[in-house]
C-alpha cells in the first residue's frame, strides 16, 4: 500500500508503528517489517541518510497537529507516548470530520436534487407545453411572464454562482492582514471565524501543553508554524508577553477571543490547571460548534422547501392557467 496524506492512511501507519515500537522494536526494523504492507522505501531510506522521525513524516505530508506533537515530543518523551498522542488526534480529527459531514451531506443532496429538478422543468418539461400551447393558440400575460421567470431562472443561478467565484478569488487574493480585518469587519463572518479560531487554539495548545514541554517552548512552537498565521501571530505576542512575565490572557488580542475562553485561561494559569481547564473548554466549544452547524440546517431544510415549494405552484400555474384559457375559449 502506498502511504499518503489521508487521515485513516495516517492514523493505521501509527497504529501499526506503535504496535510494533511497544513489543520492543527499533524505529528502522519496525520500519522494515511495516515495509510487507506499505511501501515505506523513501522512508527508510531517509532515516538511515539521518533524518529524524519528524522530518520523515513532514517529507509525507503528514497531518499538522501530528508534525507539531512528533517536532516536541521526541525530545521530551518516549517514543511510544508521542505516537499515542499523534493516535488520539487524528482519531478526533477524523471523527469530527464524519460528523461535519453528516450534517453537510443532507442539505447538499437538498441543493443537488434541486437543481436537477429545475434544469428538469426548465430545459425539458415547459418547453413541451410552451410547444403544444402556442401550436393550439392559447397564451396569456401570466403564462408568458411565468415562463420568462423560468427561463431566467438558471441564468440567475449561474450569475450568483460567478459573483461567489469572484468575491471567493477575491479574499484568496487578499494578504493575511487584509482578509483577517474582512472577516472581523463582516458580523456573521466574525462569529463564525473567531469560534473555529478559537477550537484550533484551544485544541492545538491543549495538545501541545500534554507532551509535558515547557509552556514557553510550546507558545514557541506554535509562533514558528505556519499553517495558522492568526495562530503564529499571537503566539509571537504571547511569547513577547511571558518574557515580560505577563500571563497568556493578558497577552492575547482581546477580539479573536470569547470572553468566557479569555477567563478560563485566567483562572487556570492563576490555579496551576491550564492543560485541565483548556481541555474542559475544548470539550464545551466543540458541543456549541456542532450545535450551531445542526442549527443552520434547521433553517436550511424549511427555507429549501419554502423555495422548492414556490417553484412547483409556478410550474402548475404555467402548466394549468392555459390549460383554464383553452377550456374558456372551447
Amino acid at each position: 500500500m502506498q502511504p499518503n496524506n489521508k487521515l485513516e492512511n495516517q492514523l493505521e501507519i501509527l497504529k501499526m508503528l506503535g504496535i510494533l515500537v511497544k513489543l520492543g522494536f527499533a524505529l528502522s526494523t519496525a520500519l522494515e517489517i511495516m515495509s510487507h504492507k506499505f511501501e515505506l522505501t523513501t522512508w527508510i531510506e531517509s532515516l538511515e541518510a539521518g533524518n529524524s522521525f519528524y522530518q520523515i513524516l513532514n517529507q509525507n505530508r503528514f497531518d499538522k497537529d501530528v508534525l507539531l506533537i512528533f517536532k516536541i515530543g521526541l525530545d521530551s518523551e518516549q517514543f511510544d507516548i508521542t505516537i499515542a498522542k499523534a493516535i488520539s488526534v487524528l482519531q478526533s480529527k477524523i471523527a469530527k470530520r464524519e460528523e461535519l459531514s453528516e450534517l453537510v451531506k443532507y442539505p447538499l443532496m437538498l441543493i443537488v436534487i434541486g437543481i436537477l429538478s429545475l434544469g428538469f422543468v426548465n430545459f425539458f418539461l415547459l418547453p413541451q407545453f410552451e410547444k403544444i400551447l402556442t401550436e393550439l393558440t392559447v397564451t396569456s400575460r401570466a403564462t408568458t411572464a411565468l415562463y420568462s421567470i423560468f427561463n431566467l431562472g438558471p441564468y440567475v443561478i449561474v450569475l450568483l454562482l460567478i459573483i461567489l467565484i469572484v468575491c471567493g478569488l477575491y479574499v484568496y487574493k487578499l494578504d493575511f492582514d487584509r482578509q483577517l480585518k474582512l472577516f472581523i469587519k463582516i458580523k456573521p463572518l466574525r462569529s463564525l471565524y473567531i469560534s473555529i479560531y478559537n477550537q484550533v487554539f484551544v485544541i492545538t495548545l491543549c495538545n501541545l501543553l500534554k507532551t509535558n514541554l515547557h509552556l514557553s517552548t510550546v507558545i514557541e512552537v506554535l509562533s514558528e508554524q505556519s499553517e495558522n498565521q492568526l495562530l503564529a501571530k499571537e503566539a509571537k505576542q504571547i511569547s513577547s508577553g511571558l518574557i515580560e512575565g505577563q500571563f497568556i490572557a493578558d497577552c492575547i488580542t482581546p477580539v479573536y477571543y470569547d470572553q468566557q475562553l479569555i477567563e478560563i485561561i485566567r483562572v487556570g494559569e492563576q490555579n496551576g490547571m491550564l492543560i485541565y481547564y483548556l481541555e474542559s473548554y475544548s470539550k464545551i466549544i466543540s458541543t456549541i460548534n456542532q450545535t450551531r452547524g445542526k442549527r443552520i440546517i434547521f433553517w436550511i431544510q424549511p427555507i429549501f422547501y419554502s423555495v422548492f415549494g414556490i417553484i412547483i405552484l409556478l410550474l402548475y400555474a404555467a402548466i394549468f392557467i392555459p390549460m383554464f384559457s383553452m377550456m374558456d375559449s372551447i
